[in-house]
């Protein structure tokens, strides 16, 4: 999302979250072929309205198998949906991080993307990047740390 966004003029930097970072003309779906499928695929349901949603199962395992089982459950029952392959396919028009200065999270022990690709991604923008033993949500597991380089971030400019 911010990697088409983070041209807005007002935007001073980016800060990756175990994300995907398309360059021009890339997908998210792009970026995940390039890489064995994480175990969360096998998870995704789905809903009435052909949205995909994570099953309780892709939840507690793949994507914050390293919170408490009170907050695993808040997240299942509050998930967002995602629009599938139309989401994942998008092509970026213009990487931001082309021009803009990045930071990157990679998240070592994510289920949803792969760790490996997070280290690439970070790598080829040439982002500072902090290393979080989590899960696809580091910002749930280890706000701390998360607030700290956000807030490093910021203050670098």
């Amino acid at each position: 999302m911010i990697t088409e966004a983070g041209n807005d003029p007002k935007v001073a930097g980016l800060v990756y979250v175990a994300a995907f970072a398309p360059d021009n003309g890339q997908s998210a779906g792009d970026l995940n072929s390039q890489y064995p499928a994480t175990p969360s695929g096998k998870e995704f349901r789905p809903d009435s309205n052909g949205f995909l949603k994570l099953t309780d199962k892709g939840i507690a395992e793949d994507f914050a198998q390293d919170l408490t089982a009170s907050e695993i459950q808040i997240l299942a029952a509050t998930q967002g949906q995602v629009s599938g392959p139309s989401e994942l396919g998008a092509k970026v028009t213009t990487a931001a991080w082309r021009n803009k200065p990045t930071f990157y999270i990679v998240a070592d022990q994510d289920r949803m993307i792969s760790p490996e690709l997070e280290n690439a991604l970070a790598k080829k923008m040439h982002a500072k990047t902090i290393h979080i033993s989590s899960s696809h949500v580091p910002m749930l597991s280890h706000p701390t740390q998360v607030s700290d380089f956000i807030a490093g971030a910021a203050g670098a400019h």
